[in-house]
């Protein structure tokens, strides 16, 4: 079964998305995300969803993050989606509000998903993940001393506290073509994000 047809059958079992509903991607520029702009792209061609624009926060938390930034800004333009960011200060963030820097960048990507998804009209907003970030999860949150639920993992649909549900697709896990089998023309993703900064990733 080819990835697109793979995805869309995750979608439906664990029913993400309802047929035509309108996605915000929330699109890092690792690879993970950039895939799935571009397996949900596929899905729209098939009248399966809308794309109505990506949301990428600019972090503040290494050199390349205006990089990244510019990158996503000119994949949302290639696939022809709105693109809409922030640039927050994520380190200054979380001292102020004396939380880790991992609580401050999720607050951050929430306000920013909420405001978007309400200025674009989205019905949900979308994050990718495949099982190395399962795993990565898992640590980080039972690091944390997070609860049954956190411990689970990634959910497939986390409550967020924002009016659209945010979905994260299971990627299929086996795939490495979800981070490498992107068709030849698509820009590379940006890789080497810090892995003590999770948070980065969106």
């Amino acid at each position: 079964m080819a990835l697109p047809a793979r995805v869309l059958d995750t979608i439906r079992r664990r029913a993400l998305l309802r047929r035509g509903d309108r996605v915000l991607v929330a699109l890092s520029g690792g690879p993970d995300s950039v895939a799935l702009l571009r397996l949900l792209g596929e899905l729209e061609a098939g009248g399966e969803l809308t794309v109505v624009g990506v949301a990428h926060l600019n972090h503040g938390l290494r050199e390349a993050a205006n990089d990244d930034e510019q990158f996503c800004r000119a994949l949302a333009s290639e696939v022809g989606v709105p693109f809409r960011s922030d640039l927050v200060d994520v380190r200054a963030r979380a001292a102020r509000l004396g939380t880790s820097l991992e609580d401050a960048g999720r607050q951050a990507r929430y306000e920013l998903f909420e405001r978007v998804a309400t200025e674009l009209g989205a019905d949900v907003v979308a994050t990718g993940h495949t099982r190395d970030d399962q795993a990565e999860t898992f640590l980080l949150r039972l690091l944390r001393g997070a609860g049954p639920r956190g411990l689970a993992g990634i959910h497939p649909r986390t409550p967020v506290p924002t009016s659209a549900p945010q979905p994260r697709v299971g990627l299929p896990a086996e795939a490495p073509q979800a981070r490498g089998g992107l068709p030849a023309e698509a820009p590379q993703a940006r890789v080497g994000l810090p892995a003590e900064a999770p948070q980065a990733r969106v």
